[in-house]
């Protein structure tokens, strides 16, 4: 009986703390997304949700009539809100066009050259103490 009702007090704080972990869980993401504008041009922005700075690649595919559509890359803040990256004008205003566009992004400063190697990272853990 004793060890029925162990098992029941222990699946239900589990249960409990799984639900309760979900809730409290943050959605980090990137958006990249282009807005049209009045001139026929395309601006790209970018929306960084993550509390670190990105490396942010995009790659344009499928293009038609679009001037200046090499991959780029970026260094994108951390915690960034619908910030403006470049502009993709139309290569002659009187014809249609058509393009696609994919995104990676990496965590932290892809350029970085110099950086400590011997630095030690610590996780965000509380230390022990033993005796």
């Amino acid at each position: 009986m004793k060890n029925n009702l162990t098992k029941i007090i222990f699946i239900t704080i589990f249960i409990s703390f799984i639900f309760l972990s979900n809730a409290f869980a943050q959605d980090f993401k990137v958006d990249v997304f282009d807005e049209k504008q009045a001139d026929k041009s395309i601006d790209i922005y970018v929306t960084n949700t993550f509390p670190c700075p990105l490396t942010l690649k995009i790659t344009f595919s499928n293009v038609k009539n679009l001037c200046d559509t090499k991959e780029r890359t970026f260094l994108v803040s951390a915690n960034t809100d619908k910030k403006m990256l470049f502009t993709v004008k139309q290569c002659d205003t009187k014809k249609s066009y058509s393009y696609n566009y994919n995104f990676k992004y990496y965590y932290g400063d892809l350029s970085l050259s110099k950086y400590d190697k011997d630095f030690q990272y610590t996780l965000p853990l509380y230390k022990t103490y033993t005796n």
